[in-house]
């Protein structure tokens, strides 16, 4: 199917209340740190040390399963990193990562522990002409396993379901960052949390405003009416008391 099949098919989707989405296998970093090397400024100053720092990089090796987890991983991603007080601007670019995690013991049926060290080459993306260049050196420890089947949830107004296949973690990382752009050195030490996700493709339904409006409206009409006097006249109206007047006894007629 071409890529604009796939959107006649979303946009159709989208207008029935229905939208399609789509998580590749990936693991996702994010943490703070600080520059043990801050660059100077022109004027020979030291700039901020605290930082923050996010990574996202796509790893197809995560689809790989359910057997133990591959003791190599490779990955590409986007990398960015800022001082916390915005003194400076950002410092942000791809990057292509190598891993080897040769501890895997298993925790339990379904979980392991895994613990070893990746490298990346970083480019970094500045105003200057040329990019400039870094390198991140780092290890982690996480908490792994292994997700493929279908799911899915449904109510009254909402549905969504789907398929996942491949490798989710949760776990903790250091690193340590090297750069040179724009004429200037730095280094950073970082910390943070490390998650990875698998492979989910899926569809989300739910109702629109008008479908709402339009299902509560029928809600209201089929609840019980109060009467009125157009629809029980004979009810509402009070009968009218009738007068009777009181016998008289009847003359005896003559022989």
């Amino acid at each position: 199917m071409c890529w604009w099949q796939w959107l006649v098919v979303s946009l159709a989707l989208t207008s029935t209340g229905c939208v399609p989405f789509l998580v590749p296998p990936a693991r996702v970093e994010t943490g703070i740190g600080t520059r043990v090397r801050p660059p100077k400024t022109r004027d020979g100053v030291e700039g901020s040390r605290a930082t923050g720092m996010m990574r996202a990089g796509l790893h197809p090796l995560q689809l790989i399963g359910p057997e133990a987890p591959a003791w190599a991983d490779f990955a590409f991603g986007y990398r960015s990193e800022w001082v916390l007080d915005d003194s400076e601007r950002p410092l942000h670019g791809p990057y292509a990562e190598l891993g080897l995690y040769p501890v895997r013991p298993r925790l339990s049926r379904s979980t392991r522990l895994r613990f070893g060290g990746y490298t990346s080459a970083d480019a970094i993306l500045t105003s200057a002409r040329e990019p400039g260049l870094g390198a991140t050196l780092g290890t982690l420890v996480e908490l792994t396993g292994f997700s493929s089947g279908a799911f899915g949830h449904a109510d009254d107004e909402d549905l969504v379901g789907g398929v996942t296949h491949g490798q989710w973690a949760v776990g903790l990382f250091a690193s340590s960052s090297f750069r040179n752009a724009d004429d200037r050195f730095s280094q950073t030490i970082s910390t943070g949390l490390s998650f990875r996700m698998p492979f989910v493709v899926g569809i989300a339904c739910c109702a629109w405003p008008g479908n709402w409006s339009s299902s509560t409206s029928e809600e209201d009409s089929s609840e019980p009416r109060p009467a009125s006097k157009s629809w029980h006249p004979k009810r509402s109206q009070p009968e009218k008391r009738r007068d009777y007047e009181p016998a008289r006894p009847r003359k005896k007629q003559k022989d």
